[in-house]
């Protein structure tokens, strides 16, 4: 897993961080504990890249929602945003910019 913010990639704390995707209910566990959990919606599925809104329903910004531009490739997956209180236009590429204000992270499918 990586974290790039505004053109720079993050040297984060040593978390266990995990993302559990099921139906349209997602969750964010930081080391082992409920963090923020929600439903996302696809808004718009082009052939390359999907717009998807992530609702935040419990946890870090409860209440608010994270626009993202989001890439599957196999167990690779993608996604840039920032959330609607940030007062920002959904990103319209991946890659993040000096300045821009955009989060992107990119995670590998556990495999089981």
């Amino acid at each position: 897993m990586s974290t790039e913010i505004d053109g720079q990639r993050t040297t984060e704390a040593k978390k266990t961080e995990k993302v559990v995707i099921a139906g349209n209910k997602w969750t964010i566990k930081i080391d082992g504990e409920v963090a923020q959990e929600g439903t996302f919606k696809i808004v718009e599925s082009p052939a390359k890249s999907s717009k998807v809104d992530f609702v935040v329903t419990d946890g870090f910004k409860q209440g608010d929602t994270w626009i993202s531009i989001m890439q599957v490739d196999g167990d690779k997956m993608r996604w840039s945003g920032c959330y609607i209180s940030e007062s920002k236009a959904r990103p319209k590429a991946l890659p993040t910019r000096e300045g821009d204000g955009y989060f992107l992270r990119t995670m590998t499918r556990a495999k089981k």
